[in-house]
């Protein structure tokens, strides 16, 4: 049996300024992010993680990062491509407001399996290399029960929790993952079960101080 996290990063400077950040490089956490990124290790610090893998991106290092601090056997981070950020392509570094009038928003919001970011990726692309990278990561386990941490994106983590679900990818903005939240799902006997999803009680004591989000914005928004 493996217990897989989905850690979602701290808040970001691209969240907080309203820019979809993709694949951009020195992206990092905001003041409120880092705090975030404290009490998620504070959270993890009673779990004896056996594996904590992370997106190449800065905003996720620095969160797994924080996490590994607080553990007493785990010291190693390992990067997986598999869980990097979507290629928004040519959408990256421009405001959310500004794109969410172009047409190909109401494509990524009503029927996201047909999205292709202009000199970017499918999101069909996207989905398939988490829930691959997913699955390979469950077959290198040899342990009896592991307890994998993934830190990831707001989008990726709602593609592998769609997989595990078994939900067509067209549904997977019914999600929501907000920054630092962490969902949680089971492999037992060659299924996935879902234990929760969006979960933020650690971060009960941290104000954010933005909106939550009214749909699905892409990128995740800023919770």
């Amino acid at each position: 049996m493996s217990e897989i996290y989905l850690i979602r990063h701290g808040r970001s400077t691209a969240n907080t300024s309203g820019i979809l950040a993709g694949r951009l490089p020195n992206i990092d956490l905001d003041e409120i992010g880092t705090k975030q990124a404290a009490a998620l290790a504070r959270h993890f610090a009673s779990v004896e993680i056996t594996n904590i893998y992370s997106s190449p991106l800065q905003r996720c290092t620095q969160t797994a990062n924080a996490i590994i601090k607080k553990q007493q056997k785990l010291t190693a981070l390992e990067i997986a491509e598999d869980f990097v950020e979507c290629d928004y392509g040519t959408w990256s570094g421009k405001k959310i407001s500004k794109l969410a009038k172009l047409p190909l928003w109401k494509v990524i919001q009503q029927t996201p399996s047909t999205a292709v970011f202009p000199a970017g990726e499918s999101m069909v692309q996207m989905a398939n290399r988490a829930s691959s990278g997913l699955m390979n990561l469950l077959q290198l386990q040899k342990k009896k029960t592991a307890k994998i941490a993934i830190v990831s994106h707001a989008d990726v983590i709602k593609a592998v929790l769609a997989f595990s679900m078994g939900l067509n990818l067209d549904n997977f903005q019914k999600l929501i993952i907000d920054p630092a939240a962490v969902s949680k799902i089971t492999w037992a006997k060659n299924s996935f079960f879902i234990n929760y999803v969006n979960q933020k009680s650690h971060l009960v004591n941290i104000n954010s101080k933005t909106k939550a989000p009214s749909g699905a914005v892409l990128g995740g928004g800023a919770g």
